[in-house]
Formats: structure tokens, C-alpha cells, sequence
């Protein structure tokens, strides 16, 4: 049994139902919206309901889902955990340096917190489209990829693909620009 991941499942599951539960508050249907505004964070709660009963059962029957590590990451193991080293092929290959205990996941990880919180902070002001595609691009960006063009073509085709699901197959009111 691998009883952190059956613990973290298990706490997953509470949030996971609490945040279910929190949606019924929610109106069922809006004058705008024909899924009313309950619908997504019930389909994100249940979603991570599975995933979370997942996690519960493979750690319960002592199964190891392996999540590999970026090139140059830091490796971790179940005893050990070991940074890469300052010289030889993997640093010269990334060229990434650790910042104290901040490694390149997690300045990555901080990077994608910092571009959402400033998402949720200018989509009410300048609107879905245009915020979209500034903070796609910019979550490609921090992923990794330093080619302009498949950035551009990225965060206009996830803004694009989401408009289309949200605004005509789900027919939900998207945010537009308010400026004064």
C-alpha cells in the first residue's frame, strides 16, 4: 500500500465532493446561460472525483504510476531525492540552473500560477478573447516551446477551440471587454 497516495486521494475525493456539493448553490439556469452556471464546477468536481478514486485504488492495491521527470528535473524516488549536477551532459543540455530549492519544475509551476492569477484579474477588463490569447500564449511560453509563430498559432487555436465550446456548444455568456 503507498498510503500518500491513497491520503492525498482520499482528501481529493472530500474537495472534490465539497466543491460538487458547494455548486448546488449555484442558479441551475440563467436567462443567458441554458447549462446555468453550475454545470462546469459539477463536471470539474466529478472529474476529480474519478481521478481521485483512482489514485485511492492503485495506492491501495500498491500500484505505482511512474510520472517521469524532465530532462534536468530533480529525480525522486520513494528515499531519495537528488538534484542534477551543476557540470556534465544533462546542465549542458538544458542550460537550467536551481534558484536555492526551486528547481525548473516548480519556477515553471509558479510561472503557470502567476499567468492565471493575472488571467482572472484582466478577463473581466479587456474581455475572453483578447486575455485568452495573451495568457495562452504565455502559458505555452513558460511549457517550454520559443518558436513565435507556434505560440501565436497555439493560444489563438486553444482561445479559438474554447469560444467554440463554450460560447456555441454550451451557449454560455463569455466575458466581454469592459474598459470604462
Amino acid at each position: 500500500m503507498i498510503r500518500s497516495n491513497v491520503i492525498a486521494g482520499v482528501i481529493c475525493l472530500a474537495f472534490a465532493i465539497f466543491v460538487y456539493w458547494l455548486a448546488g448553490g449555484v442558479p441551475a439556469m440563467t436567462a443567458t446561460d441554458n447549462l446555468g452556471g453550475r454545470f462546469f464546477p459539477r463536471l470539474i468536481a466529478v472529474a476529480m472525483m474519478i481521478a481521485s478514486i483512482g489514485l485511492i485504488v492503485t495506492g491501495w492495491i500498491g500500484i505505482e504510476i511512474s510520472g517521469g521527470t524532465a530532462k534536468g528535473g530533480a529525480v525522486k524516488s520513494a528515499d531519495t531525492e537528488t538534484a542534477p549536477p551543476e557540470s556534465g551532459p544533462e546542465f549542458a543540455e538544458t542550460g537550467q540552473r536551481y534558484l536555492g530549492r526551486f528547481g525548473p519544475g516548480e519556477l515553471r509551476l509558479g510561472g503557470f500560477v502567476v499567468v492565471m492569477a493575472a488571467y482572472t484579474m484582466i478577463l473581466p477588463v479587456i474581455g475572453y478573447i483578447p486575455s485568452s490569447i495573451v495568457a495562452f500564449a504565455a502559458l505555452i511560453a513558460i511549457a517550454g516551446e520559443r518558436r513565435p509563430l507556434r505560440v501565436a498559432l497555439g493560444a489563438v487555436g486553444i482561445t479559438a477551440l474554447l469560444f467554440v465550446l463554450f460560447a456555441i456548444v454550451f451557449q454560455m455568456s463569455l466575458p466581454g471587454p469592459n474598459l470604462f
